[in-house]
């Protein structure tokens, strides 16, 4: 594995209008390279559950959606085990920041992987190579 996924790459499939250039990346990768945290499961089944919850029309299309992308990583989730946990809050106590992108960039770090988001504003300067495939070329920062 050489990429860890954010799950606002994750999700680009399930959206009415994907990101075409997240998507072409997506397409480039071979599958064994790419895996995803249990924090990014974490947030999909959040996800899923709040439009249950809520009775969105879409909600029973969103879990099936959810469930396929599970199934499609199964042997590539990481945990977040005592390794990650604690350099997560060891970038955390140097800078505050969103906890869920922080955890993968805490997972990312510990496995030596490239964390694959759209959003790097929130992981930038944690040490981590990070990689914007929604950018055309995918755009790479330097650790």
């Amino acid at each position: 594995m050489i990429y860890l996924l954010d799950t606002n790459v994750v999700s680009q499939s399930s959206k009415p209008k994907p990101s075409a250039n997240i998507l072409a990346w997506l397409r480039s990768v071979d599958d064994h390279e790419l895996c995803i945290s249990a924090m990014t499961v974490r947030e999909l089944r959040y996800g899923a559950e709040r439009a249950t919850a809520a009775d969105h029309p879409a909600a029973a299309a969103i879990t099936q959606g959810v469930d396929a992308v599970i199934a499609a990583y199964a042997g590539r989730i990481l945990p977040i085990d005592e390794a990650v946990a604690a350099v997560w809050g060891r970038m955390l106590a140097e800078r505050d920041g969103d906890e869920e992108d922080t955890a993968l960039a805490a997972t990312a770090l510990v496995h030596g992987l490239t964390l694959v988001t759209a959003n790097i504003k929130d992981v930038t300067g944690r040490g981590v190579p990070l990689l914007n495939p929604s950018r055309s070329p995918p755009k790479a920062t330097p650790v």
